[in-house]
């Protein structure tokens, strides 16, 4: 019985020690900023704050989004 409940504790830390690396690097990419159009336009950074999406614009003119707004995104901005 010892040797069944020293396997499922290595065998739950292990699952924790790897899948906790996988789950730093994905809030990290979640933060992350994209390019979402090329050029902004007025309209769109309206539509944006009218939806509570917040964006940079970098000095290319682009329209940067976060990655974890995605789906918001796309829901009203398509």
């Amino acid at each position: 019985m010892t040797k069944r409940w020293i396997w499922i504790v290595a065998s739950i830390v292990v699952a924790v020690v790897v899948m906790l690396p996988a789950y730093m690097d994905y809030n990290d990419r979640q933060n992350e900023y994209y390019v979402f159009m090329e050029n902004s336009s007025e309209h769109m950074t309206q539509t944006l704050e009218k939806n509570d999406i917040p964006y940079l614009i970098d000095e290319h003119g682009r329209l940067l989004i976060k990655r974890k707004y995605d789906e918001k995104v796309v829901v009203c901005c398509t």
